[in-house]
């Protein structure tokens, strides 16, 4: 039996009589599933940037970023997604991080592969909550990144973080990271490197650990 709405619902089933159900149902806890078309508001995340590499974005990437950093600590509470509790760790460590990539990856790209790196195709392999890829997406809306990730739980997560954020040049795959093979590769510290290499090796490729 299943009750639904347009925006909750709640799955249970029936296998008891009417009154054992309703006397077991006033101490049993539910759990409301919500869409992904939720009210985008703040939740924890501060209005305060004072991160350098934050600095250089535009006031819709900052606005994108918080909400972002807000579903991270929102999901987290019901999923491990972060070892990172706290929002000031999470743009510290998560956020600042993978905007702190960006230039070694461009200036990378234009010495060994392009004159511009203004369209570069990269995929975050073992994507985990999108970091680094999803908020490399934000910062560099000209680049198609590619979210690769095997969890089912983190694809739901990474769908509803890109559908709030609004970002276009982002694509999730659940899948193994060895049937990609992409320009750039980002990976999170799934494999050793020379076990990466093995399964991803292309000509002008770049791994950063």
């Amino acid at each position: 039996m299943s009750i639904g709405s347009c925006n909750k619902f709640v799955s249970f089933s029936l296998a008891l009589s009417l009154p054992t159900f309703v006397k077991q149902l006033a101490t049993s806890k539910i759990t409301f599933c919500y869409s992904y078309n939720i009210n985008r508001k703040y939740l924890t995340t501060t209005r305060c940037f004072n991160y350098p590499h934050l600095e250089t974005l535009n006031s819709r990437q900052k606005e994108q970023i918080c909400i972002y950093v807000d579903a991270l600590l929102q999901w987290n509470q019901r999923m491990n997604l972060t070892a990172v509790k706290e929002t000031s760790e999470v743009m510290e460590r998560h956020v600042e991080d993978s905007l702190a990539i960006i230039p070694p990856i461009q200036n990378y790209y234009l010495s060994n592969c392009s004159s511009s790196c203004d369209n570069i195709s990269l995929v975050d392999v073992g994507s985990g909550p999108g970091l680094p890829g999803l908020i490399i997406a934000i910062a560099c809306p000209g680049w198609k990144v590619t979210l690769l990730e095997s969890m089912n739980k983190r694809c739901l997560f990474l769908e509803h973080a890109v559908g709030l954020t609004g970002l276009s040049n982002v694509q999730i795959l659940r899948a193994r990271a060895e049937v990609f093979m992409y320009i750039l590769i980002l990976p999170l510290l799934v494999l050793s490197l020379p076990l990466l290499i093995q399964h991803l090796g292309v000509v002008m490729t770049c791994f950063l650990g």
